[in-house]
């Protein structure tokens, strides 16, 4: 349920975030991360799992990468002023 409530609003988000002339291209090479991410996610936890034993580095690994990703966007992210210049940008209460 949750993957599909993201999945419907990838692209809302990225309109948001991004300048219409580049909407295409960003949200393609969204799309295709997440098409390859989840294409290879399963064989890469399998290999995982084969080579350490375990599954504590299959719960480690995508932490680790969801924390780094989720800093990259708060560095990233549109600053207050550039938001209010945006006519068509959503801002937090």
């Amino acid at each position: 349920m949750a993957l599909g409530a993201i999945t419907s609003l990838q692209g809302v988000y990225t309109k948001e975030l991004v300048d219409p002339k580049q909407f295409g291209t960003i949200f393609g090479a969204l799309q295709t991360a997440i098409g390859v991410g989840g294409a290879c996610g399963p064989a890469i936890g399998g290999v995982l799992l084969d080579l350490t034993g375990g599954s504590t580095r299959l719960l480690v690994v995508p932490m680790a990468v969801g924390l780094l990703a989720a800093s990259l966007l708060l560095a990233l992210r549109p600053r207050a002023a550039s938001r209010r210049a945006l006519p068509h940008a959503i801002t937090a209460p």
